[in-house]
């Protein structure tokens, strides 16, 4: 039977119509992280750190190359993060506990026996991101911190670049962040070994010497995926440049545990 115009036509709509729900869904299996986020419920430390039992990731500082640990116990929200580096040798281990909203008590023990009492406010940030940064005058202080950075960082930053994920998706457009320009990319992602459906974020500061945060200078490649309900970062870089230098840092998790 020949095709009317008419008959072409449906037919021509259905088929885009097909391609078009096969898109969005592509599209939509791999951008669950960003949709995770647009529920604009930002976990607490502890709603995190309760459902973690272990965390393994490596991380590089500049030239130096360091292996965290961190074991941790939801039962009674405490924990030891370790730091080594490359070879194996042992920097230093931190303990914590934590309550429902913060770190209550950080002590860092070095080999020889030495312990130190942190500042846990003070601590938090690093242990939250996996990193350590503070300027100091024109120059930045960089280093590895023991903590969950792969499991929190997103949720940090979040917090303190103040970004609105819906903004992205908004019919009516917007800045999802004053900081920072967002570029989304669905990308495939590395997580425990396997090949998984994720996104890439780019951060992008908008006038880095003006940041009211340190954490609003640098430039930040991020994946992230969905594990245990939990937005994870399996790979991460940040990049700060200023006129003393450049510092990165580069975090790659091993693997995560959940209890």
């Amino acid at each position: 039977m020949p095709l009317t115009a008419k008959t072409l036509i449906i037919m021509l709509f259905v088929l885009t119509l097909a391609s078009g729900i096969v898109g969005a869904y592509i599209y939509f299996s791999y951008v669950g992280p960003v949709e995770k986020l647009e529920e604009g419920n930002i976990p607490t430390l502890s709603q995190v750190l309760d459902r973690i039992d272990k965390v393994e990731y490596s991380i590089k500082v500049n030239e130096t190359s360091y292996i965290v640990k961190l074991d941790n116990d939801p039962g009674t929200r405490s924990g030891v993060a370790e730091l080594y580096y490359a070879n194996g040798t042992l920097v230093y281990q931190i303990k914590y506990t934590y309550s429902d909203e913060l770190l209550e008590n950080v002590t860092t023990i070095y080999p020889n026996g030495t312990s130190v009492e942190e500042n846990p406010q003070v601590y938090e940030p690093y242990f939250k991101t996996g990193i350590y940064l503070r300027l100091a005058g024109q120059k930045a202080e960089i280093g590895p911190a023991p903590g969950i950075g792969p499991a929190y960082l997103i949720y940090y930053l979040t917090d303190e670049l103040d970004i609105d994920w819906k903004a992205l998706t908004s019919p009516r457009g917007g800045q999802p962040s004053q900081l920072v320009d967002i570029n989304v990319i669905p990308s495939d992602v590395e997580f425990m070994g396997e090949t998984v459906r994720g996104v890439t974020l780019r951060f992008i500061p908008t006038n880095p010497l003006f940041s009211p945060t340190v954490w609003g200078m640098p430039e930040y490649t991020i994946d992230l995926v969905v594990a245990n309900d939990i937005v994870v970062a399996p790979y991460y870089k940040m990049v700060l440049t200023l006129q003393a230098g450049e510092y990165t840092a580069e975090v790659k998790l091993t693997s995560i545990s959940f209890s």
